[in-house]
């Protein structure tokens, strides 16, 4: 064998734990020294593995741009490195720039055949047989949340090594994504008899437990991943879940800033720390000219001339470059035209003056979210939408007197309201005779700004969130984000509906069928049959999550214990709930007469 073919032999051998850590978040933003040397283009074979660890272990410290620079350095020594191309494709998919981290890949699949013919084994690129190389495979497109694809890379792992820690934990992954817990939780097991000190094994494991519920259990999973490595971001992520569970906000706090430290492009943790953090009630007065140009870029945005608010804005923190509410402006209208870059910088930059500011952190997170999107798309994978908005559904009565917003919206917008009300709409009447109110909050506002919740600026939840930060009230005057109408066309969570739920719970429903909900509460909470902690924290929860679950046919696959629920679980974990919802849901569809709403109303 030549001496470079048994370095990349050798080099591969770095990535087989690292890859998968990358997958599942190890790292810490500890800064390793800059001095090491240039690496010479005649650099040995073991300079250049060296340099390669170097680069994984700068990687998995979440030192992305260092670790980048190191595996350009080994790749303009040596550019059919696979090792360094494996390297760059974890980078690359890190940052959302999935069509980049096929490129890396796909090189490196080439390198490897091209080896391979020369002992003479031929055939096309898709049937290299490194199981590095499909690992990363499988865990690019399980990113992509495509887990039948990337089940089959794992497949091919296993066909040629059936014992193999990487097929059997890649696996085990797509498992949950599948929701076949059983079959997760017999591969993780039994690999950690295999390997038990394998911190990524048990951080599988954790997940997959806080995936059921389980939650001592999952937090032991957790804790043990990080007594064997004490950077494991999925480790720490559940941990932060579970200490949403426990009700700790200060925990919740300081896990969500070290898994950001680690990787900032974790948009779900960085979703759930902007409802944990309290923006500053008030910032540095701007110089007058800066003022002047926030202030006509906000007539600009009243009078929808968005390209001219935006530019007044930038010229606003040009002028002033510590104007928060300026930069919060910018990403409010970047993210509402869909430019995902300028909203990134901006929340960037606003992140820079204040950490907790929360809308600062949202419209990072929902930047993120969309980067993901689109990248996803572009790479190949296949576009998730809410299969509810392509059916015709007309304009229940009252529905612009409740959702005050509703005919500012695009007609896409204005479909996921009609699907979130549709079962209980037979209901809007009541409502707007009630005086009830569903604003769609924008991204530059936030919840004391509407009125009738300005008290509630210093107050939190139930679970230790700051009302000013949530996005999201039920009751009488009901609010939700303006950006949960893209995250339910994209398949996601509907908070609308869930919102809707405590609307009518709350504001329509008699003290019969309140009693009702809560009777099958206390049931479900003693039979284990709630469909996670959130619906088993009190009954309006419980209705307002079974709710959710009643209108959602389908869901994406990547989506975490609270916000994964369809109709078809409901039915099948809480059947009295789901009867229950399909009742009142009924007796609106058998009688559309005039006063048929009042049949379950206070």
């Amino acid at each position: 064998m030549r001496n470079q073919d048994r370095q990349r032999k050798e080099c591969w051998a770095v990535p087989v734990k690292l890859v998968w850590q990358a997958f599942l978040g190890v790292g810490l933003c500890l800064s390793l020294t800059n001095l090491t040397p240039v690496l010479a283009q005649s650099a040995t074979p073991s300079e250049i593995i060296e340099r390669t660890r170097r680069g994984f272990d700068l990687r998995s410290r979440g030192q992305l741009l260092e670790a980048q620079r190191t595996f350009e350095e080994v790749l303009r020594v040596d550019e059919k490195s696979v090792s360094a191309l494996l390297g760059m494709t974890e980078i690359a998919r890190t940052r959302m720039d999935y069509p980049l981290a096929f490129k890396y890949l796909d090189k490196a699949a080439r390198i490897s055949l091209e080896e391979k013919n020369r002992e003479g084994a031929a055939g096309p690129v898709s049937e290299v047989t490194d199981p590095e190389i499909l690992n990363s495979y499988g865990i690019l497109f399980l990113t992509l949340e495509e887990p039948k694809t990337a089940g089959e890379y794992f497949d091919r792992i296993l066909k040629l090594w059936p014992n193999d820690t990487r097929g059997l934990l890649g696996k085990a992954h797509v498992a949950v994504l599948e929701r076949d817990y059983s079959q997760s939780e017999s591969i993780l097991l039994r690999l950690i008899t295999k390997k038990p000190v394998e911190s990524a094994i048990y951080a599988a494991l954790s997940k997959l437990y806080l995936e059921q519920n389980k939650n001592i259990q999952a937090a032991q999973a957790a804790q043990k991943a990080l007594e064997n490595d004490p950077y494991n971001i999925e480790a720490m992520s559940v941990l932060c879940s579970i200490r949403v569970i426990e009700r700790k906000p200060e925990a919740v706090r300081k896990l969500a800033f070290q898994v950001l430290d680690l990787n900032p492009y974790n948009a779900r943790i960085r979703r759930l720390l902007s409802q944990y953090v309290k923006t500053k009630k008030s910032y540095p007065t701007a110089p007058p000219a800066a003022q002047q140009f926030f202030e006509r870029g906000t007539d600009f945005a009243r009078l929808r001339e968005y390209k001219s608010a935006l530019g007044e804005f930038e010229q606003a923190v040009a002028s002033a470059p510590q104007f928060m509410q300026a930069y919060l402006s910018i990403g409010a209208l970047a993210l509402q035209q869909e430019d995902f870059e300028k909203a990134i910088w901006a929340g960037e930059k606003a992140i820079e003056l204040d950490p907790d500011n929360a809308l600062a952190q949202l419209q990072l997170s929902l930047a993120h979210i969309d980067r993901h999107e689109r990248s996803r798309l572009l790479a190949g994978a296949n576009q998730v939408t809410c299969p509810l908005l392509n059916a015709g559904t007309a304009e229940p009565a009252a529905i612009g007197d409740v959702f005050v917003n509703y005919f500012t919206l695009t007609p896409p917008q204005q479909k996921v309201i009609l699907a979130s009300t549709a079962p209980f709409s037979f209901l809007l009447p009541e409502l707007k005779k009630r005086g009830a109110k569903h604003y769609l909050l924008q991204l530059d506002r936030q919840l004391p700004d509407i009125p009738g919740y300005e008290l509630l600026e210093d107050r939190t939840t139930f679970d230790g969130r700051y009302y000013s930060s949530i996005r999201g009230v039920g009751g009488l005057i009901t609010v939700s984000g303006i950006e949960y109408l893209d995250v339910v066309e994209h398949g996601g969570f509907n908070t609308i509906a869930h919102e809707f739920a405590h609307q009518v719970h709350s504001s329509v429903f008699d003290k019969t069928l309140i009693d009702r909900i809560q009777g099958l509460y206390s049931k479900a909470v003693r039979e284990g049959r709630t469909l996670d902690y959130y619906a088993a924290a009190n009954e309006w929860e419980y209705f307002a999550q079974g709710y959710e679950a009643y209108v959602s046919l389908t869901k994406r696959a990547g989506l975490g214990v609270t916000g994964r629920h369809t109709r078809d679980e409901l039915k099948k974990l809480d059947p009295a709930l789901y009867h229950l919802i399909d009742e009142i849901a009924a007796s609106g569809r058998k009688d559309t007469s005039p006063g048929n709403d009042q049949a379950h109303v206070k």
